[in-house]
Formats: structure tokens, sequence, C-alpha cells
């Protein structure tokens, strides 16, 4: 019905449209755009006074209770507001073309000519700027303010340029974004806490800039974020409390920053997790249980922070996880076996920490890891992992390993696995003269080689696990250490801490005295006996 208009009003004046149709029984609902408006029910709708956020298309649906297979609609009337609308658009991209040396761009087709939608990376609805997409394309200089006067717009990518200067806060006007991606320039300066006016954002990345300083509680108000990407930031603090309302998030990427605080405690409650990739940071507190039963979840990077505390048992339940890194923390106690449940596992790494006991057999099961990094802990018991076709890459070196957790790994492409810690414990102990003195160390392994030291030098002919003295003397007192070597593993040598004897020419001793030293790894495999 009608004819299609556009007209163009001034903010603040009175605006009427008309739908009078003949009919006993009509029944209207006026539309802006493809929303009804509410309560907008009579055949005349009036905006009084405009504002600006009033600029759209509208038009009217009519309907009859006595015909109701008939629908009929008016011809849609578009209504710009002085200084707000397709001309502010523009005259905003304008700006932006400008700030950004626009004639350096790598495409700058059509820009400042034509009409607006046939200017590259733009794409509009009813003549209104709704998607900006520049990304990779040579901006270089500062995002003007007048980017905020897009009141439009559903998506800003202006990634991969040379952006510098601080984000303006602008942005925080442009309340229907729901995509967000100013990553990989450098921006710096601070969060802008106005973007918690982005109440519908689903995505945010601003990764690998120079934005500094701490996350706004603000950020809170996102709830409808789905992704968060602010890695390889100068960003500072510790989380807000605030981020615990983004329960609809399901990546969390935050690595490598310089934050703090108890972070997995804010997110245990998002359901829907499938990527949390938080490593360099200063992040502390334990692995909740809650968190670990998320079947979405195929990432979880912890690494290089200061979580603390033993790896629960509860994280074998992520079994879509492909990629699990705890490495660089201070967890400690035993690796659970329940990891061997995680079938879809790619990469492990375990590696600088407290761990200690033996790798779990269960590590036979994890038929898809393809690297695993256990080096830098107190682990002690290898099983033969040279059953499992993926594994290219095995990292245990600087351990409690022998020969024994060796020999059957050897077949691993990339087996790194020197050093090990030393043997047994460091001790001191004086035995009278004249008793006999024995030296043993036990070390597991199918082909292995022993020679004895004392005092850095090779003692002849000692060349077994244990070293006698029949009748020691005065000239035995000193630091006595084997080393172990292998004809399987011809690249390890394995030694037995030092053991430092003095011999007393007194009487009257009954029993020779032991103190050990230091804190003794492995104490078993290295025993001292003095034989009278």
């Amino acid at each position: 019905m009608g004819s299609r208009k556009d007209t163009t009003v001034s903010a603040g004046s009175r605006l009427e449209f008309y739908a009078e149709v003949g009919g006993t029984a009509n029944q209207y609902q006026w539309y802006k755009g493809y929303s009804d408006i509410s309560g907008a029910t009579d055949p005349t709708l009036v905006l009084d006074p405009v504002e600006p956020d009033d600029t759209g298309e509208y038009s009217c649906k009519i309907t009859n209770s006595l015909a109701p297979d008939l629908t009929l609609y008016t011809r849609p009337v578009y209504v710009e507001i002085e200084g707000f609308g397709a001309e502010a658009d523009s005259l905003a991209l304008v700006a932006l073309y400008n700030a950004t040396h626009g004639d350096e761009w790598t495409n700058n087709e059509n820009w400042l000519s034509g009409p607006v939608d046939s200017w590259h990376g733009i794409s509009t609805h009813n003549r209104r700027v709704t998607v900006i997409r520049l990304y990779n394309n040579n901006l270089n200089g500062t995002l003007p303010p007048d980017i905020g006067n897009l009141v439009n717009l559903i998506s800003l990518n202006l990634s991969l340029n040379q952006l510098t200067g601080s984000i303006p806060r602008e942005i925080g006007n442009l309340v229907h974004l729901t995509n967000l991606s100013l990553y990989t320039n450098d921006f710096s300066g601070s969060i802008p806490k106005e973007f918690g006016n982005l109440s519908k954002l689903r995505s945010f990345s601003c990764f690998s800039n120079s934005l500094e300083g701490a996350i706004p509680p603000e950020i809170g108000n996102l709830v409808n974020l789905n992704s968060i990407h602010l890695g390889n930031n100068n960003l500072s603090g510790p989380i807000p409390e605030e981020f615990a309302n983004l329960t609809e998030l399901s990546s969390i990427y935050l690595y490598n920053n310089d934050l703090s605080g108890d972070i997995l405690n804010r997110i245990i409650h998002f359901v829907n997790l499938s990527a949390v990739s938080i490593q360099g940071n200063q992040f502390s507190g334990r692995i909740p249980k809650e968190l670990c039963d998320r079947e979405t979840m195929y990432m979880l990077h912890l690494n290089d922070n200061q979580f603390s505390g033993p790896i629960p048992n509860e994280i074998g339940n992520l079994q879509n996880l492909q990629f699990l890194h705890l490495n660089a923390n201070e967890f400690d106690g035993s690796i659970p076996a329940s990891i061997g449940n995680l079938s879809n596992l790619k990469r492990l790494s375990l590696s600088d920490n407290n761990l200690s006991g033996p790798v779990p057999i269960e590590f036979n099961q994890l038929e898809y890891v393809e690297r695993m990094y256990l080096h830098n802990n107190q682990l002690t018991d290898l099983p033969d992992l040279s059953g499992l076709d993926s594994l290219e890459y095995l990292r245990v070196h600087t351990n409690q390993f022998t020969f024994e957790d060796i020999e059957p790994n050897l077949s691993i492409p990339e087996f790194s696995y020197i050093p090990q810690d030393s043997i047994g414990s460091r001790r001191d102990t004086t035995i009278n003269e004249g008793e006999a003195l024995e030296l043993s160390v036990t070390v597991g392994g199918s082909a292995n080689r022993y020679q004895w030291y004392k005092d850095d030098a090779e003692i002849d002919g000692a060349q077994d696990s244990v070293f006698t003295i029949a009748a020691v003397s005065e000239s035995d007192a000193g630091k006595y250490i084997c080393h172990i070597t292998s004809s399987t593993v011809t690249d390890l040598t394995l030694y037995s801490r030092p053991v430092t004897v003095s011999v007393s020419t007194e009487s009257g001793i009954d029993e020779p005295e032991q103190i050990p030293l230091d804190f003794a790894l492995q104490p078993e495999l290295l025993q001292i006996r003095s034989i009278r």
C-alpha cells in the first residue's frame, strides 16, 4: 500500500505515520525494520520527540479479524535523522579513512566515491553501516573517536594492521555490536570501561597488542559473550569477580599477560567451555574438580603459572580433551592414572612441577598422543610406551629414571632422557681402622656397567655394583662415587651421590656413625656397610 518514501527530519521534532485502511475490523502493527514496535497498534504512529536512534525503516502490517487470510502492508518509509543517519555514517568512515592513511591501504576500492555500500570492506542495511571488514589492509595511525557514531554497526574487524594509540572509549556507543576484532595491531592503554555497554557482544578479540592495566569489572556486563581473546598483551592484576557473570563463554584466551588470582574458581559454572588458554600469567590456586566434567573441553592450557596442589583424579573425565598443558607450575603428588582415560589426547605436558612416583601404566592407552613432556620432576618407573604408534616426542630427562625405564622406549623417534637425578643420598660415615667397608649401588637395567671413584680418581678393578675394602686404613678416607653406564643406553651416565668416609684410629668405638646431609632421593639404591 502507498509508495516507498524516504524522509529526513531533525532530532527533537515530531513525526507521524498514517496507515488508514478501509474496513470494519482492522488490526494494525507497526514495525521498525524487522522488529515489531511494542504498543504500536493504531493506524497512526507518532514519534515525539524524534531521537537519533529512531533512524530506520518503518512499515505497518494490517490484518482483519473478518478476513483472517489477508494481510496488507504499507510500503516502507525510511527515516533519517539529520546528523545521525547515513550521512553521519559516511562522515565517520571518512574520518576513519583519513586517520588511518586510507590512500596507503592495500585495498581502498571506491572509498570516498560512489555509494557507501560499494566501498571496500563496508556492508550496509537500509543505508546504515552494519559491517566494517578491513583486516590485513595496511591501516596505520590511530582509530578516531568518530567510530562511535556508527551506531548500527554489528561487526567491526580491523585486525592485522598497524593501528596505534588507545582504543577509543566511544566504541562503547556501538550497542548492537556482536563481533569486535582488533587483534594484531599495536593498541596501547587500557581496555575502556565503556566496553561494558556492549551487552550484545559475542566475540571479543584484542590479542597481540600492547594493552595494559586491569581488565575492567564492567566486562561482567557482556553476558552474551561466547569468546574472549586478550592474549599477548601487558594486562595485569586480578581477574575481576564480575568475570564470573560470563557464563556463556566457551573460549577463554588470556595467555601471556601478567594477570593473577584464582581464575579457575571464577569459571567453574561455565558449562559450555571448550578452550581455556591462560598460560604465561601469575594465576594461582588449585584445579577444581568441578571444572573436570566439561564434555566440550578440548584444550586446557594452564602452564607457566603458579597453580599448586595435586592434579585431581577427575581430570580423566574430560573425554574430548586433546591438549593438556600443566607444565611449569607447582603441582605435586602423583600423576593420576585417570589421565589414561583421555582417549583423544594429542599433547600432554606435565613438566617442571614437583610430581613424584611412577608414571601410570595407563598411559599406554593414549593411542593418539603425539607429544609427551614429563621432564623436570621427581618421577620414577617409566612404563614401556613404545607401542604408542602416534608418539613422536617423549621428554623425561631430569627425573629419577634408570636404565630399566629407558631401554624399552629407545625406539621412540624423539626421546630425551639425559640427564637423570643422582642415585641415593649424600652421606658421611666414620669407620674404625682395620674394619671392612662395603659400598653398594642398585640400578635397574639389562646391560649395566659400574666404575667406582675415590676423590674423583678411578679405582682400579672397582667395576661391580658392590665395592669392598677388607681392612680400612687412614689412606682410604675420602669421597666415593659410582658411575653407572649401559652398553644399551650408551649416552646416559648415572651417578651415585657421594659418600664421604672418615677413618678413626681411636679404640672403643663399636659402631660407625652415619649422618645423612641432604634430602635422600632413592636412598635404598646406595648402601654402606662396615664389616668387622
